[in-house]
Protein backbone atom coordinates (compact mmCIF):
# COMPACT_ATOMS: atom_id res chain seq x y z
CA UNK A 1 0.00 0.00 0.00
CA UNK A 2 1.20 3.52 -0.77
CA UNK A 3 0.12 5.91 1.99
CA UNK A 4 -0.43 9.66 1.53
CA UNK A 5 -2.40 12.47 3.15
CA UNK A 6 -4.78 14.72 1.21
CA UNK A 7 -6.55 17.81 2.42
CA UNK A 8 -8.77 18.74 -0.56
CA UNK A 9 -12.03 17.36 0.87
CA UNK A 10 -12.18 20.03 3.58
CA UNK A 11 -10.76 17.55 6.08
CA UNK A 12 -7.79 15.23 6.36
CA UNK A 13 -7.99 12.13 4.19
CA UNK A 14 -5.54 9.27 4.66
CA UNK A 15 -5.16 7.61 1.28
CA UNK A 16 -4.12 4.01 1.80
CA UNK A 17 -4.14 3.02 -1.86
CA UNK A 18 -5.01 5.22 -4.83
CA UNK A 19 -6.12 2.36 -7.06
CA UNK A 20 -6.95 -0.25 -4.45
CA UNK A 21 -9.03 -3.33 -4.98
CA UNK A 22 -11.79 -4.77 -2.84
CA UNK A 23 -9.23 -7.26 -1.53
CA UNK A 24 -6.91 -4.42 -0.46
CA UNK A 25 -9.88 -2.74 1.26
CA UNK A 26 -10.62 -5.93 3.18
CA UNK A 27 -6.94 -6.21 4.15
CA UNK A 28 -6.98 -2.63 5.45
CA UNK A 29 -10.13 -3.37 7.46
CA UNK A 30 -8.48 -6.49 8.87
CA UNK A 31 -5.35 -4.52 9.87
CA UNK A 32 -7.48 -1.92 11.65
CA UNK A 33 -9.46 -4.59 13.46
CA UNK A 34 -6.53 -6.83 14.36
CA UNK A 35 -3.96 -4.22 15.37
CA UNK A 36 -6.12 -1.43 16.77
CA UNK A 37 -9.21 -3.38 17.94
CA UNK A 38 -11.44 -1.36 15.66
CA UNK A 39 -14.98 -2.60 15.20
CA UNK A 40 -16.99 -1.42 12.23
CA UNK A 41 -20.49 -0.46 13.35
CA UNK A 42 -22.03 0.56 10.06
CA UNK A 43 -21.18 -1.08 6.74
CA UNK A 44 -22.57 0.13 3.47
CA UNK A 45 -21.49 -1.88 0.43
CA UNK A 46 -22.35 -0.93 -3.13
CA UNK A 47 -21.44 -2.17 -6.60
CA UNK A 48 -18.61 0.37 -6.98
CA UNK A 49 -17.50 0.89 -3.39
CA UNK A 50 -17.94 0.51 0.34
CA UNK A 51 -18.19 2.82 3.36
CA UNK A 52 -17.45 1.26 6.74
CA UNK A 53 -17.85 3.57 9.73
CA UNK A 54 -16.01 3.08 12.99
CA UNK A 55 -15.17 4.89 16.18
CA UNK A 56 -11.57 5.34 17.26
CA UNK A 57 -10.68 7.17 20.48
CA UNK A 58 -14.06 8.89 20.41
CA UNK A 59 -13.84 10.02 16.78
CA UNK A 60 -16.32 8.90 14.11
CA UNK A 61 -14.27 7.86 11.08
CA UNK A 62 -14.91 6.10 7.79
CA UNK A 63 -12.91 3.54 5.85
CA UNK A 64 -13.92 3.94 2.22
CA UNK A 65 -13.30 1.92 -0.91
CA UNK A 66 -14.21 3.39 -4.28
CA UNK A 67 -13.28 1.81 -7.61
CA UNK A 68 -12.45 5.28 -8.97
CA UNK A 69 -10.62 6.80 -5.99
CA UNK A 70 -9.13 3.86 -4.10
CA UNK A 71 -9.05 3.27 -0.35
CA UNK A 72 -9.00 5.98 2.30
CA UNK A 73 -9.86 6.93 5.88
CA UNK A 74 -11.43 10.27 6.79
CA UNK A 75 -13.83 11.75 9.36
CA UNK A 76 -17.32 10.36 8.81
CA UNK A 77 -18.81 13.85 8.91
CA UNK A 78 -16.34 15.60 6.60
CA UNK A 79 -18.06 19.00 6.70
CA UNK A 80 -17.95 19.19 10.50
CA UNK A 81 -14.57 17.53 11.08
CA UNK A 82 -12.65 18.96 14.01
CA UNK A 83 -8.90 19.38 14.24
CA UNK A 84 -8.83 16.39 16.62
CA UNK A 85 -10.72 14.27 14.05
CA UNK A 86 -8.13 15.21 11.43
CA UNK A 87 -5.21 14.47 13.76
CA UNK A 88 -6.72 11.07 14.53
CA UNK A 89 -6.85 10.28 10.80
CA UNK A 90 -3.14 11.21 10.52
CA UNK A 91 -2.34 9.07 13.55
CA UNK A 92 -4.10 6.05 12.04
CA UNK A 93 -2.22 6.51 8.77
CA UNK A 94 1.11 6.46 10.62
CA UNK A 95 0.10 3.39 12.63
CA UNK A 96 -0.90 1.52 9.46
CA UNK A 97 2.28 2.67 7.70
CA UNK A 98 4.33 1.20 10.54
CA UNK A 99 2.46 -2.12 10.37
CA UNK A 100 2.89 -2.29 6.59
CA UNK A 101 6.62 -1.46 6.83
CA UNK A 102 7.15 -4.22 9.41
CA UNK A 103 5.30 -6.71 7.21
CA UNK A 104 7.48 -5.83 4.18
CA UNK A 105 10.64 -6.10 6.29
CA UNK A 106 9.56 -9.53 7.52
CA UNK A 107 8.74 -10.72 4.00
CA UNK A 108 12.10 -9.44 2.72
CA UNK A 109 14.01 -11.20 5.50
CA UNK A 110 12.27 -14.47 4.66
CA UNK A 111 13.11 -14.20 0.94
Amino acid sequence: MNFTLRYDLGCTEAVLHESGSLLAFQQAAHLLHKNLSIKFHQKQDDFDGANWDFKYKGHQLRLQYNVYHGISIFPANMEKATEKDNKTVEYLLHKLQGKADKKVQLQNSMA
